[in-house]
């Protein structure tokens, strides 16, 4: 009798336990989603409206760009159930003001890396801006590795030249107009030149259509991202906003943002 009772005494235990080990994980994941729905839904994100856009030339489409971007940071923020509000801004005080508090964020064209990272977050690229391998329209070259003991141009004292500094075997001829590496591309004189996506886009559909090619995704992570200082609100911010901005590029919606505003998509 006493052994049946104590047995029964342990199953008692065992249930109890199963279930509080059940409320607390419960507690837990509602405890998370609260927080989500907390940062998404009670708290705007304040991002500074302006760009400073003394780091790349865009050739005149500066405004179709920040239309561009505003209204994908809305889509990817509509999708991952974040509240976004655009305040005017200094571009040329972004960094400084974001430093003061005055912005949750704001965009740039600052490439992370080790250093920076220990003060600000970045958000995956918005729009990439890194440097790409131009080839003849008939290469079969898909990576730099296929440029082994060829010319490539490209221009001299650009960043974009250790891109390639991992490939000593690629024969690198600088230049001072990216218009003469292209010609001479396009008359077999080099076999390939480095240059900047967007120019690289811009000048084959202007000039080299059916004759010059984009052969490579981009080479460096440069591009215009969302950038905010590294606190746990901000990273919780950067890491929706991600998830966010994927949803948008899976659904269609990025490339039609990008025909929309008359920009280049990355090949």
């Amino acid at each position: 009798m006493e052994s049946t009772s104590f047995l029964a005494y342990k199953n008692l235990i065992r249930i109890f336990v199963i279930l509080l080990l059940g409320i607390l994980l419960l507690i837990g994941i509602r405890a998370g989603c609260f927080f989500s729905k907390h940062l998404s839904s009670s708290q705007s994100i304040v991002i500074a409206r302006h760009i400073n856009w003394n780091d790349f030339d865009f050739t005149g489409k500066e405004l179709n760009v920040q239309a561009f971007a505003e209204e994908l940071v809305l889509a990817a923020g509509k999708e991952a159930n974040l509240r976004i509000q655009f305040v005017p801004a200094n571009p040329n005080t972004l960094l400084e003001d974001l430093r003061a508090g005055n912005y949750d964020a704001v965009f740039t064209f600052m490439v992370p890396n080790s250093l920076n990272r220990q003060t600000y977050i970045f958000s995956h690229p918005l729009y990439e801006l890194g440097s790409v391998l131009v080839v003849d329209e008939k290469s079969e070259a898909h990576r730099l590795e296929d440029m082994d003991g060829k010319i490539v141009g490209i221009i001299a004292g650009t960043s974009s030249i250790y891109d390639v500094s991992r490939y000593p075997s690629i024969i690198l001829v600088t230049y001072e107009s990216m218009n003469a590496a292209l010609e001479n591309l396009k008359n077999d004189r080099i076999d390939g030149v480095i240059m900047d996506i967007w120019h690289a886009q811009m000048m084959i559909h202007s000039f080299y259509d059916n004759k010059l090619k984009i052969a490579t995704a981009p080479l460096s992570h440069q591009g215009l991202r969302l950038v905010s200082l590294g606190r746990p609100k901000s990273e919780e911010f950067i890491k929706f906003f991600n998830e966010g901005l994927a949803r948008v590029k899976e659904k269609g919606l990025y490339k039609q943002l990008i025909q929309k505003w008359g920009l280049y998509d990355s090949p």
